[in-house]
């Protein structure tokens, strides 16, 4: 969690133990998604398997 916050993608609502992704945050959770989609998964689907 420090670290995340240290890298501004997240930051803590105030007085409450919650915390909100920023919008760089936000930026950085999409892209690795699409990064999973079109190139992790497709990878290792098309490994040989043996």
């Amino acid at each position: 969690m420090k670290r995340l916050r240290l890298h501004g993608l997240i930051k803590k609502v105030g007085h409450t133990y919650k915390y909100y992704l920023t919008a760089l945050g936000k930026q950085v959770v999409a892209l690795g998604l699409k990064l999973k989609q079109l190139y992790i998964i497709p990878t290792l689907s098309a490994q040989p398997t043996g």
